[in-house]
């Protein structure tokens, strides 16, 4: 997650949280963050702290143990993912989940209003002005909804 826009701009799923798995998350996302002052805050879990952090230019955070208001972004986030999206569902598949965290995070970074930044969008978004029908795109199956005026 971006601090300051609350943006998501990586989430991946495994069964096995290991430390290669966490080492090639890492890998791919430094690879077009070159030169850009890269912090991660985690928790002091193992595949974490087993990184060399140096070589692949990362600020290393590592948080106090069992104290979730250090990390509270990432802690919204993911009670608003479990409240706002994976409560409703029953998962059958990793493609079933990875469609749904995929199409969450979509509404989460595009159309949905963040109280923690002022009610901006992470990504930005331009109000539409002028006549037209009000539309109606739904999200998750409707779980949430979009409301947009028609273009003429």
């Amino acid at each position: 997650m971006e601090y300051k826009t609350r943006e998501i701009v990586q989430y991946r799923v495994t069964d096995i949280p290991d430390a290669f798995f966490v080492r090639n998350q890492l890998n791919g996302f430094m690879e077009d963050r070159e030169g850009k002052k890269t912090f991660l805050i985690h928790d002091g879990s193992g595949e974490f702290v087993s990184q060399n952090y140096k070589e692949l230019e990362i600020h290393n955070i590592r948080l106090s143990p069992e104290s979730p208001d250090m990390n509270a972004y990432a802690e919204r986030f993911i009670g608003s993912l479990r409240r706002e999206c994976l409560d409703w569902f029953i998962m059958f598949s990793y493609d079933q989940l990875n469609g749904i965290l995929k199409e969450y995070i979509a509404y989460y970074n595009e159309l949905h209003p963040h109280q923690g930044i002022m009610q901006n969008i992470p990504k930005g978004y331009l109000p539409q002005t002028g006549k037209g029908r009000i539309l109606k795109k739904p999200i998750l199956s409707g779980l949430w909804n979009h409301y947009y005026r028609e273009t003429a």
